[in-house]
């Protein structure tokens, strides 16, 4: 049994963040362009309060074994609290500035740890066994006076992850749709259409409808809901070992469970004027005949669309892979001055099984950037690769 507290600051932005900087700047100086130095507040005004960030983590294990430790587990619980976070915010600008380095709002992760060894068979010439782990987190954020938005995916896409207390760090908002137009009788019977032009009216037909979350008649970004959460339920791994003799097998399966992927590949499929329309869409746009199975609005020449990120652009990212197999067979010392020769294979994603429509689930466009994980954009899938080797020892 083990517990544990530790408490660590972050200071990761720039430097120099609290003092003014000096710049090349030109002036006129005696009938000339001459240059010099000026104050540089291109960073925003200066916040001289500004400071690390702080975590607080709590952690509690249990480690124990059976028959001999042919059975070993482990279980852990943490707790982590980072307050007073470093955010880039927008400010009025009245100010003079856009945005501002400051420090406030807070957010939480809580979760549990689960790992496992487990030898079911070791003896001379025969052994199995497995390596499992799985792991559950919950984040939340709070301390926020206003709801703020991650950065934008691209400069049509925006405030598609919102933060807002109590809501998870990965949180999308958007529309969410209702399904076709199927004919003028529905276009007219929506209080949102009710009193347009009949051109107007008559365009809807084959459009997508959305919902009016709050029945103001409006379709307005109030209307807004939260329609995915790019964090896991659960993520979890599985390695099993074979050995006969000298010959072993390895296999590595790896996956999550209950994350959404918002798939910003699907946005740029406008049905609409010469854009190319993939094979997919096009057999399953709406078209008078084909309303009870339609996924996509009907094809037009006209550029009138408006696209809304709604939830046709979350998918469900849940995926089991396959991602390494690794076969070796041990030849021993096969002659004086060599101690042992191995010779391996592997072949690394093997296969993936999954739900989402595009190449591959394990996907993270902007790497590192906690605010917008689980965005697909044009990303590029993972190769299978095939791989002989010998390995020699002397």
């Amino acid at each position: 049994l083990r517990a544990s507290y530790g408490q660590t600051g972050n200071q990761g932005i720039n430097s120099y963040q609290t003092m003014v900087s000096l710049g090349s700047a030109n002036y006129p100086f005696g009938g000339i362009t001459d240059s010099g130095f000026a104050g540089d507040t291109s960073k925003g005004p200066l916040n001289k309060d500004l400071k690390w960030e702080t975590t607080d983590q709590y952690n509690v294990g249990l480690d124990f074994g059976f028959l001999k430790n042919r059975i070993a587990l482990s279980v852990n619980y943490y707790y982590k609290k980072t307050r007073d976070l470093l955010q880039y915010v927008s400010i009025p600008s009245s100010t003079g500035f856009s945005n501002m380095w400051t420090n406030f709002g807070h957010v939480t992760n809580e979760g549990i740890e689960l790992t496992g060894q487990f030898y079911a068979i070791d003896t001379k010439d025969w052994g199995l066994d497995f390596d499992a782990n799985i792991a559950f987190n919950r984040n939340r954020i709070g301390g926020l006076t206003a709801d703020q938005y991650a950065n934008n995916l691209w400069y049509s896409a925006k405030e598609v992850f919102i933060q807002r207390n109590g809501l998870p760090i990965g949180a999308i908002l958007g529309y969410v749709e209702d399904g076709f137009y199927d004919n003028l009788a529905e276009v007219r019977a929506d209080p949102l259409y009710a009193n347009v032009s009949d051109v107007e009216a008559q365009r809807m037909v084959g459009e997508i409808k959305y919902l009016d979350v709050n029945g103001d008649g409006k379709l307005t970004t109030e209307d807004r809901a939260i329609i995915g959460d790019t964090n896991p339920d659960f993520t979890y791994g599985l390695t099993g070992n074979f050995r006969w003799k000298n010959l072993t097998l390895s296999m590595f399966f790896q996956g999550t469970y209950g994350n959404d992927i918002f798939n910003a590949n699907l946005t740029n499929i406008s049905m609409q004027s010469v854009s190319n329309i993939p094979k997919f869409a096009y057999e399953s746009r709406w078209t008078p005949d084909n309303t009870e199975n339609a996924k996509w609005p009907r094809a037009t020449m006209a550029q009138t669309r408006e696209w809304r990120i709604s939830d046709r652009h979350v998918e469900d990212g849940s995926y089991l892979k396959l991602k390494t197999i690794n076969l070796a067979y041990n030849f021993g010392s096969p002659c004086k001055g060599i101690e042992n020769v191995t010779v391996f294979g592997t072949v690394n994603n093997v296969f993936t099984i999954t739900g989402y429509s595009w190449y591959d689930p394990d996907v993270n466009t902007f790497g590192q950037d906690a605010s917008r994980r689980g965005v697909d954009i044009y990303s590029y899938p993972a190769s299978r690769t095939f791989s002989l080797g010998v390995k020699v020892t002397l």
